[in-house]
């Protein structure tokens, strides 16, 4: 059973619309609802699916709504997911203009839910494989289809592991993952968070509120393990780029949440903020397919609140805008993307809208431009007065910028110089004891790689 975590309830805001984000009307009448999750078929088909927008993801009003398009987001159609009031999201995957799968969890997070389908756009929706799949025991988090065939569900500990399944045949049937192709937990048991997975290709990955990172390369069928948190602190998000090696996570605890890189696949992860850094909004991040960048927003109001975005795998953040609250956001390459904040038909809020479209004449990234692993070599680590960089052919010679990152986000170190040596030496004596991240920025690329001062 899923416990409450926590998480704070998320409340709307009402703002203004800025310049890259068009508002849309979600298509409701007499509902004051947020935005979850976003699932976008290509640039005219997009699904939307919805929370309470004004008690929260634990608010005391059962929410059924979902939304999509088939133009683009001039015109969005509203829907329930049936009419079981027991039940509430965990996430959305469309296959189609009108095909969609959805999972779903009870809404007093207690054991049950399932799967659900429709193929008529939201009309009618039917659950998958009753008693088959998922139970009076299960919370569903996640149900990912690739293609039309091929689909990966994920849910918590059910009869002492994870529920995961999989189907080659769109559904009509599926097969539980067995025990034995599971690792068991590092630090002891727990639970995953609903839609806390992230997908590329055969690749999936989920979290847990142990801090820790379930990886399948197979799509679904063996799974490895490895920590992100030391502290076991929740997983929430997720996001990968294209290459299924730069991602993002973001965690949370009690006080704080914290932002994670990995620049192996999530073997390992590296923290990089915590939520006194501003520019990194801390409610959501996802991908931009094709590119090198991350968007984040968040629900927030004021400096925090809005979206941001980062071609560096996190160590540095650019402000989007800081005036729309937002949830949800997903995009379908640089260009188009959607993102959710609320929607009320109260005029007095004047967030009638609640859905906003980026404004495709904005590029925030064109292609990704990581250099390779081994562009250059970082030693010694620990290093105590002097730092060596050693490149290879790939930017030997090159213009570039050498930085150095604190974990809390801030700049330590900056240098530019007009030909990169074979071997650079930099001094780090006025750097104070602790972890950091050097980046080298040139013409042909980036790349991160940590150190330790001592």
């Amino acid at each position: 059973m899923k416990k409450i975590l926590f998480i704070s309830a998320i409340f709307y805001f009402a703002n203004v619309a800025k310049a890259q984000w068009a508002e849309q009307n979600a298509g409701f009448t007499n509902k004051t609802l947020g935005f979850y999750e976003f699932s976008i078929v290509n640039e005219n088909s997009v699904w939307a699916i919805c929370y309470d927008g004004i008690g929260g993801l634990f608010g005391s009003v059962p929410i059924l709504d979902f939304t999509r398009t088939i133009d683009g987001g001039q015109t969005w159609v509203a829907g329930l997911m049936g009419n079981d009031e027991t039940l509430a999201f965990s996430n959305i995957s469309a296959i189609s203009e009108t095909e969609a799968w959805v999972s779903m969890h009870k809404f007093n997070f207690s054991g049950g839910g399932g799967l659900y389908h429709t193929t008529d756009g939201g009309v009618t929706w039917l659950q998958s494989n009753v008693g088959l799949i998922f139970n009076d025991a299960s919370f569903p988090n996640f149900v990912h289809f690739k293609d039309a065939s091929n689909g990966i569900a994920g849910g918590d500990f059910n009869d002492g592991y994870f529920e995961i399944y999989t189907t080659t045949n769109g559904g009509t049937s599926w097969t539980r993952t067995p025990e034995s192709n599971l690792p068991a937990f590092i630090t002891g048991g727990g639970y995953g968070w609903f839609d806390g997975y992230a997908a590329v290709g055969n690749n999936i990955w989920f979290g847990t509120n142990l801090g820790e990172i379930y990886k399948s390369t197979d799509f679904g069928n063996t799974w490895t393990i490895n920590t992100m948190s030391p502290e076991q602190e929740t997983v929430y998000e997720i996001a990968f780029n294209d290459d299924g090696l730069h991602g993002l996570s973001h965690v949370r605890n009690n006080t704080s949440t914290k932002l994670f890189t990995t620049e192996n696949g999530g073997v390992t992860w590296l923290q990089i903020a915590t939520n006194t850094i501003p520019q990194w909004k801390q409610s959501r991040i996802c991908s931009i397919p094709g590119t090198n960048t991350f968007v984040s927003t968040s629900t927030n109001s004021g400096s925090t609140g809005g979206s941001s975005f980062t071609n560096d795998n996190g160590v540095t953040w650019t402000n989007i805008e800081s005036t729309n609250s937002k949830a949800a956001c997903r995009f379908l390459n640089s260009t188009t993307g959607w993102a959710g904040g609320f929607f009320n038909d109260d005029p007095l809020y004047a967030i009638s809208g609640g859905i906003f479209k980026w404004d495709n004449s904005i590029v925030l990234s064109t292609a990704s431009n990581y250099l390779s692993d081994d562009a250059f070599k970082l030693y010694p680590t620990p290093a105590n007065s002097n730092l060596i960089i050693e490149t290879n052919e790939t930017i030997y010679g090159k213009a570039a910028t050498i930085s150095i990152y604190s974990t809390d986000g801030r700049m330590v170190y900056n240098e530019s110089t007009p030909s990169l040596k074979s071997k650079e030496l930099i001094d780090i004596n006025s750097i104070a004891d602790g972890c950091y991240i050097l980046k080298i920025s040139t013409a042909n690329g980036q790349l991160n790689k940590r150190f330790l001062k001592n």
